[in-house]
């Protein structure tokens, strides 16, 4: 099995919906949704599957163009994401999820363009190999304390390795989903 970062995005999108739900929110505002630039954010997510999909399953020349310039492909990817939460500021969200993927971009640069994970808590969650976005810590990792080093072990049902940024883009999406349920029952309050 691989890293499955996907899996953090899951927890607080359906946490978050569940909270909505309860704080009197509505599913169909989530219909309504005003992302600018959200295209940015499936080129960024595009570009990361297919450059992981040809690593995999690609031959030895594109692996080996892969991981010779993914610190490139992450740049992109970033490049993508910061452009597009830009775009929609001044939602709260939008700032921690800039501050989460700002502290991820941080430690991906500063390591060739991989999130290093530590190989002790690495080894707890039992995901076996690792995947061309990630390395493990070594003596030479930079930044060590932004890398994915905070363990989610099992029994817990999604185990995984987090980082501090994974942490503010995991509570950022949670808040994202709170605006645009909540906000709108706020402010008919109000009214």
């Amino acid at each position: 099995m691989k890293m499955r970062k996907q899996d953090m995005y899951l927890e607080p999108v359906i946490s978050s919906l569940l909270v909505g739900k309860l704080r009197k929110g509505s599913f169909k505002d989530l219909l309504l949704i005003e992302l600018k630039g959200w295209y940015l954010f499936v080129a960024a997510a595009l570009t990361q599957t297919i450059s992981n999909i040809l690593y995999t399953k690609g031959s030895g020349v594109i692996s080996d163009f892969l991981i010779s310039s993914f610190l490139y492909v992450h740049i992109l990817t970033y490049l993508f994401i910061f452009i597009g939460i830009i775009m929609n500021f001044p939602k709260k969200s939008m700032i921690l999820l800039l501050i989460g993927s700002l502290l991820n971009f941080a430690v991906i640069t500063a390591n060739q363009g991989t999130m290093p994970v530590q190989m002790d808590e690495y080894s707890k969650v039992h995901f076996g190999e690792m995947d061309i976005r990630h390395s493990l810590v070594t003596d030479e990792t930079k930044l060590y304390y932004l890398a994915d080093i905070i363990p989610i072990p099992r029994p817990y049902p999604l185990p995984q390795i987090l980082s501090i940024g994974d942490i503010f883009i995991i509570l950022g999406v949670f808040m994202f989903i709170q605006e645009l349920m909540v906000t709108k029952v706020k402010s008919s309050i109000a009214l």
